[in-house]
């Protein structure tokens, strides 16, 4: 008999998509024999993982005539985790509340994870070390969807950050990295960036953030990633939370400015008025406004990690780093 999982992601951005390949293993191990089939818009988040069979995109033609033509045994997972009513209540982090969106109870939660081929990186890094040998800063600053009428990018008001503090931190740094930003057409150019990521290839934007050594974001799918491949990111939060949608593995920094009741809405996005108009805060948006201060201090903490880090294994003995290095692939996998 032949046996698949077929995983349906559902609607949502990359970010959402990176964040379900935390489901990966868990589903898996529900029948180890049978294939694991996912259905997903970004389609690319899922390529090299080991354990999918095949990936198809929602709009694949005859998408069910092809599933039941080749399989006797089908078991679906699917579930739309932002309407959960505990991560609406914001009492249960979006893995848990996924999970149990799909009838599956699990005692420990992985990560999100994802895989590059030795060629990808291979070609970035590359890349990179022909504009300018030095470390990177990458940076994203503004995230969301693109507007279907006018193709430009929704202003994620509750997320996007004030980019004063930032373009601070990228002339402190401008000599010392080599500062890139992810962003799409339409949106804020930071002042001062070496290179702009604007709509290149998904694939080849996480292989950038796989070769920063310091990533200063938002809550959008840069932080996602990061935590993919086992990076530590420095998250900008304003009004969305992230104790739902982070990771501790991150250094989170949160904005208390302000203690005024603007109304900003808890809506699937969290940024669109009930008659889905784009939300306007009557305050100035001062809840998005980090200082520069705070922000500096973690790029140091993730200098002086890094330094550490480094220091350790030129110590070591040639036997004791495979054994380090080993040991660090596991540890890329840290419980919620």
């Amino acid at each position: 008999m032949n046996k698949c999982l077929v995983f349906d992601v559902g609607g949502g951005g990359i970010g959402k998509n990176i964040v379900a390949t935390s489901l990966i293993p868990i589903i898996k191990k529900i029948d180890e024999e049978a294939d694991l089939i996912v259905i997903a818009h970004h389609h690319k988040v899922f390529k090299n993982n080991p354990l999918i069979k095949t990936i198809y995109r929602p709009q694949t033609p005859q998408l069910y005539t092809i599933l039941n033509t080749y399989y006797d045994d089908i078991t679906w997972f699917s579930g739309e985790p932002y309407k959960h009513y505990k991560y609406i209540k914001q009492q249960l982090h979006i893995i848990p509340a996924w999970l149990d969106k799909i009838g599956i109870k699990a005692d420990k939660y992985p990560l999100p994870k994802l895989f590059l081929n030795d060629k990808e990186q291979y070609d970035i890094q590359k890349y990179i070390k022909s504009k300018k040998n030095k470390p990177i800063i990458l940076i994203q600053s503004s995230g969301g969807a693109v507007d279907n009428k006018t193709k430009r990018p929704k202003r994620m008001f509750v997320r996007d950050a004030d980019n004063v503090a930032i373009e601070q931190i990228i002339k402190k740094y401008k000599e010392e990295y080599y500062i890139v930003q992810v962003l799409r057409q339409g949106q804020y150019r930071l002042i001062g960036v070496d290179e702009y990521l604007q709509d290149i290839d998904i694939r080849q934007i996480f292989c950038f953030i796989n070769e920063a050594s310091i990533i200063l974001c938002i809550d959008s799918f840069v932080q996602h990633a990061a935590t993919a491949l086992g990076k530590k990111a420095i998250v900008l939060w304003a009004a969305t939370n992230p104790k739902i949608l982070g990771y501790p593995t991150n250094i989170n920094i949160t904005s208390n400015k302000c203690k005024k009741m603007c109304g900003r809405p808890n809506s699937f996005l969290y940024d669109t008025e009930p008659d889905f108009s784009p939300f306007i805060c009557k305050f100035s948006d001062i809840c998005t406004i980090h200082d520069f201060e705070d922000i500096d201090s973690a790029i140091i903490q993730l200098k002086n990690e890094f330094k550490e880090d480094l220091e350790e294994v030129i110590e070591e003995p040639e036997e004791v780093v495979e054994e380090v290095k080993e040991d660090k692939i596991i540890k890329n996998k840290p419980i919620l």
